[in-house]
């Protein structure tokens, strides 16, 4: 019962999400107060079908959502640049790390991505297992996991084979933040 009734919360904060805008505490710690930019309406843009992670794209469809984003160069240890999208999902926050990067990219073709990871980098957080393990088993798309330092990480993967729309996209990450936004409240 507890299940059924997070995942009818998480559906009406779906339908509601253009409220939500401040950053989430995660363990019950509230929120912290800010300007409202979260998720929005869906403008028909685009067209056609989005079959490959394209970080200009994806950048320009957030954004169309209600999330600041650009694309983004980050280098990895092996010195590999990965191009991504760096979003911004609450307003005025400058101590989160998120975005979208590309997943399931072809070894021949590292350029060709079918999927994209849509994450957030809450920086250290006061979470222990329990609270991540609980989340995970409740909270069924958007997944936590914490890195050896104590970061937190949300994260949310999108398969975009065979295609899929703008607006679906839109709807993705407006429905990731939302996710996300229940941890402020979330006790295990």
């Amino acid at each position: 019962m507890r299940s059924l009734t997070r995942a009818m919360v998480l559906t009406t904060a779906l339908i509601f999400a253009g409220a939500a805008a401040a950053q989430p505490r995660p363990g019950g710690g509230g929120t912290v107060g800010g300007s409202s930019s979260g998720g929005g309406g869906s403008s028909g843009g685009g067209g056609g079908l989005i079959v490959q992670f394209n970080a200009e794209q994806i950048a320009q469809l957030f954004t169309a959502a209600g999330f600041n984003s650009q694309p983004y160069d980050i280098k990895g240890g092996d010195n590999q640049v990965t191009h991504m999208v760096r979003t911004q999902f609450w307003p005025n926050d400058t101590n989160t790390f998120g975005g979208a990067l590309p997943i399931w990219c072809q070894n021949d073709k590292p350029n060709i991505c079918s999927g994209m990871n849509i994450f957030v980098n809450l920086g250290k957080a006061s979470v222990d297992s329990n609270w991540v393990n609980s989340w995970n088993s409740q909270i069924f798309f958007v997944r936590a996991f914490t890195l050896q330092d104590g970061e937190l990480i949300f994260s949310f993967q999108l398969l975009l084979q065979p295609g899929v729309t703008p607006d679906y996209i839109k709807t993705a990450v407006t429905a990731f933040k939302a996710g996300v936004d229940l941890s402020a409240d979330f006790k295990p």
